[in-house]
């Protein structure tokens, strides 16, 4: 008699492990759908990428603690007494130098116009001269080789404080000239000396 239970225990629990089989295959089947092995996938995926951000942070915030500390550091420096007011110190510089700036710019343009001033002041009283000469000229020379004498000057092209007027004794008669030194005694030099002590 329990031979025969025992058999019927037996055909019940291979009818449950059966029914287990069947429903082991139908959620493997289930979980094969799912795309489980895919989702692991990318699972293992972001957490490498997750561990590579993880890792710049920490390096990231080695950095900032060592732009904090030197952050500090400079702070302290600007507590000295030799950085102290720096930023005052700094605008009254730039004061200065834009104001500087400024100064030597005015300057340049009042010698440029002193400068023009200059050279029309002298074109002027060299044709004061000339016309004293002139008539000097006709008062004492009374030859026929030579009309009338000038001076005319030239200006040396240079830096403006090595800057000179080279000057010549031209004469003329007619259209043409010809400088004199050279060409005439000292006797003829006379009147122009006299419109020079004039």
């Amino acid at each position: 008699m329990k031979t025969i239970q025992d058999n019927i225990d037996v055909l019940k629990l291979d009818k449950q492990l059966s029914k287990l089989r069947d429903e082991i295959k139908d959620k493997q089947a289930e979980y094969d759908k799912m795309g489980i092995n895919e989702q692991r996938e990318i699972h293992q995926s972001s957490a490498s990428t997750i561990r590579q951000h993880q890792a710049k942070l920490e390096r990231y915030n080695g950095r900032l603690q060592g732009f904090s500390d030197q952050k500090r550091s400079l702070k302290r420096k600007l507590a000295e007494p030799e950085y102290k007011g720096v930023d005052e110190r700094y605008r009254m510089k730039m004061i200065e130098h834009e104001t500087t700036t400024i100064v030597v710019t005015d300057l340049d343009k009042y010698y440029d116009a002193l400068d023009k001033a200059l050279l029309r002041f002298h074109a002027l009283k060299i044709s004061d001269i000339n016309k004293i000469i002139k008539e000097l000229w006709a008062l004492t020379y009374k030859g026929e080789d030579i009309t009338d004498i000038q001076i005319q000057s030239g200006q040396d092209t240079g830096s403006r404080a090595n800057r000179s007027y080279n000057y010549r004794i031209v004469m003329s008669k007619g259209n043409s000239q010809m400088d004199m030194r050279g060409r005439c005694s000292a006797v003829s030099y006379q009147p122009l000396f006299i419109c020079f002590y004039l």
